[in-house]
C-alpha cells in the first residue's frame, strides 16, 4: 500500500483517489474504509465502502459503490451529516445543469465553467495551458463586444440623466 495519499478532496471520495493510494492491491480487496471529510459546517464521513465493476465502453471498470442505491460510481458525495451516496441520492447537480437557463450561463458561464474545470486537471500539459489562455481570451472578447453593444443605451440613459436633472 502506497503512503503518498492525493490532496484530499473536500466532500468526495474518487475512484481515482482510491486507486492511486492502494496501487495494484485494489484489484485484490472487495472493500475499503475511507474517511471523507465534509465541507466547512459538515460532519466527514468514515465508513466502509465496497468496490465493484462498472460497465462502460468495451468492458468494465473498478468503482465505489453507493451505500444508498448500491450502484457503482465514479465518485461518491458528503452529505454532511456523516455518511456518504452518489449524486442521484445526494440529488447533487453540476454546475450547468443548475445555470444552464439562467442568462450569466448564456453570457460566458460556460465557458468560464470550461477554462475553471481545466485548469482543476492535475498535471495540466503546455497544451491544456495553451487552450487555457485561448478560453479566457475569448471570454474577454466577448465580455467587451457585450459591453461595445450596450454602449449606446449607456450613453442613452445617462443623456436622459442629465436631461431629467436640469
Amino acid at each position: 500500500m502506497r503512503l503518498d495519499a492525493p490532496l484530499a478532496r473536500l466532500g468526495e471520495l474518487r475512484i481515482e483517489d482510491v486507486r492511486r493510494v492502494l496501487g495494484d492491491q485494489i484489484w485484490k480487496i472487495n472493500h475499503v474504509d475511507v474517511c471523507v471529510l465534509a465541507p466547512p459546517g459538515g460532519v466527514p464521513a468514515a465508513q466502509r465502502v465496497s468496490l465493484g465493476r462498472k460497465k462502460s465502453g468495451r468492458g468494465d471498470h473498478l468503482a465505489v459503490l453507493c451505500p444508498s442505491c448500491g450502484r457503482p460510481k465514479e465518485i461518491l458525495y458528503a452529505d454532511g451529516h456523516g455518511g456518504l451516496s452518489c449524486s442521484v441520492c445526494s440529488k447533487r447537480r453540476t454546475r450547468e445543469q443548475r445555470e444552464v437557463r439562467t442568462t450569466a450561463w448564456k453570457l460566458g458561464g460556460r465557458e468560464e465553467d470550461r477554462l475553471l474545470r481545466l485548469l482543476q486537471r492535475d498535471g495540466l500539459p503546455s497544451a491544456g495551458l495553451d487552450l487555457a489562455r485561448a478560453l479566457a481570451e475569448e471570454i474577454v472578447r466577448g465580455d467587451r463586444d457585450r459591453f461595445d453593444a450596450l454602449r449606446p443605451r449607456i450613453a442613452a440613459a445617462l443623456k436622459f440623466r442629465e436631461v431629467r436633472a436640469r
